[in-house]
């Protein structure tokens, strides 16, 4: 019996590996698109300056009268400052979940050959309230497993970053529910997760060197090429949500 015309009677298992090959291609989105993903970069950045602002403002305001005044400070402030800095650190990566939505919506885009808009880097905005729930689970693990040796810590990084992706191509996914299939996807390759995730965690802070400035640009790449990754755990290697290979038909 003949085939119908479009039936591939052979057809390619989908190839599902996470290779590091992720991050060149970022790098390349980069170097194209540096302006849209740099508007992304901003609106995750944005919560640093602002948490920088309050720290210096503790700093001035509280501590320094505190130290002129009586010589060493209470114990009570160096205290309040370690919490005062530690709630800081979870703010920032909470407010900053909007933003990687937005960075794993342009990876999306890479992905899918669409052109990046700035629209894109602003599509977790309208999202704020779980795309903050999704970053503070995110990170608040890597957080307590950093202090137990830092493997965990990487490990919920590399199987959990990809949540933002997950909420970019469902919109009306749960932070909780992205999370879930954030580990689910990434789970069969955990430990090169990890690695990957370890490996762009130190790219994405390479901007500092810039006068924190450089953090604009560097920063989205954590979303971006775990979020790329994940697309190719999700749907196999250079694939997205949408079938980019067209398959020849069969000839009769």
């Amino acid at each position: 019996m003949a085939l119908p015309p479009q039936q591939n009677p052979y057809p390619r298992p989908v190839q599902r590996e996470l290779k590091f090959d992720v991050i060149g291609e970022a790098f390349t989105a980069l170097v194209a698109h540096w302006k849209v993903i740099g508007v992304a970069g901003a609106i995750v950045c944005a919560p640093i300056l602002l948490m920088i602002v309050a720290l210096l403002g503790f700093v001035f305001l509280v501590m320094f009268p505190a130290a002129n005044s009586g010589g060493e400070l209470p114990m009570f402030m160096m205290v309040s400052f370690q919490i005062v800095v530690l709630f800081g650190i979870l703010f920032v990566y909470a407010a900053a979940g909007p933003g990687h939505i937005g960075c794993a919506r342009l990876a999306l885009a890479i992905r899918r050959r669409e052109p990046l808009t700035v629209e894109m880097a602003k599509a977790g905005l309208p999202r704020f309230v779980p795309g903050s729930i999704a970053g503070l689970i995110n990170y608040a693990g890597v957080l307590i497993g950093s202090y137990c040796c830092y493997v965990p810590g990487l490990l919920w990084g590399g199987l959990t970053t990809g949540a933002f992706m997950a909420m970019a191509i469902d919109e009306n996914l749960s932070a909780g529910d992205a999370i879930k299939e954030s580990l689910e996807v990434m789970k069969p390759q955990m430990w090169m997760a990890a690695l990957l995730y370890l490996l762009v965690s130190m790219i994405s802070s390479i901007g500092c060197i810039a006068l924190i400035v450089g953090l604009v640009f560097t920063m989205p790449l954590l979303s971006i090429i775990m979020g790329l990754a994940y697309l190719d755990m999700k749907f196999g290697i250079g694939q997205s949500d949408r079938a980019l290979e067209v398959v020849p038909p069969v000839s009769q």
